[in-house]
């Protein structure tokens, strides 16, 4: 989940930036971040001349996201509404990625906030630019479809020999499931479906 947040913020920043200052926005961030990029791929491939941005922003990761997020705060505000939501989230994403580089088990309350802070990020990033994150848009919708449909399985209305000798009884369970079946409808009708372009083969996180 960690790498897919880093991977969405690598491209809402890409677009943002690109559209605010063009293909040499590279150039305009923190010098410190954008020389640690880097060194990173210069010492993984020893190339010259270094790639564009677009592709040396793969070569970031949390502390530098954040730090390129805040840097340029008011081009991201309006995604992220709360700086000092944004900024906590992302420390609490870098404490959770050290624990797991060191092999410690995580434990359930942790999975829990990653996966909180996971949507939240996501959505955000997802809402401003459509299918941008479609790693997300499919795991979203698979998630909606799952609580639909196991709502309407818990609901289910059965109708005993016993309740079949009351016709009361049989209106009120064919109304009961009505409603459900209703309700179950609208939520459906209601989720954003991955573009057909998208595959739904993703690996489950």
């Amino acid at each position: 989940m960690i790498s897919r947040v880093e991977k969405g913020l690598r491209n809402i920043i890409t677009h943002v930036l690109k559209n605010q200052d063009g293909s040499d926005w590279w150039d305009n961030i923190n010098r410190r971040v954008s020389r640690s990029a880097e060194n990173v791929y210069s010492n993984k491939y020893g190339v010259t001349p270094l790639p564009s941005g677009d592709e040396l922003i793969e070569y970031t990761y949390l502390p530098s996201l954040k730090e390129i997020v805040l840097d340029n705060w008011n081009d991201f505000k309006h995604i992220f509404q709360d700086i000092n939501d944004f900024t906590h989230d992302m420390d609490r994403l870098n404490i959770i990625r050290r624990e797991e580089s060191h092999n410690r088990i995580i434990s359930p309350s942790l999975i829990l906030e990653l996966e909180e802070i996971y949507k939240r990020l996501l959505s955000s990033i997802e809402q401003e630019v459509p299918g941008i994150v479609p790693h997300f848009l499919i795991e979203n919708w698979r998630s909606q479809l799952a609580k639909i449909f196991d709502y309407l399985s818990k609901n289910m209305v059965e109708i005993t020999e016993e309740d079949r000798k009351d016709p009361r009884v049989v209106m009120e369970k064919f109304q009961r499931f009505r409603d459900f079946t209703s309700d179950s409808k609208y939520k459906l009708e209601g989720l954003t479906v991955p573009p057909s372009n998208t595959s739904t083969s993703v690996k489950q996180k």
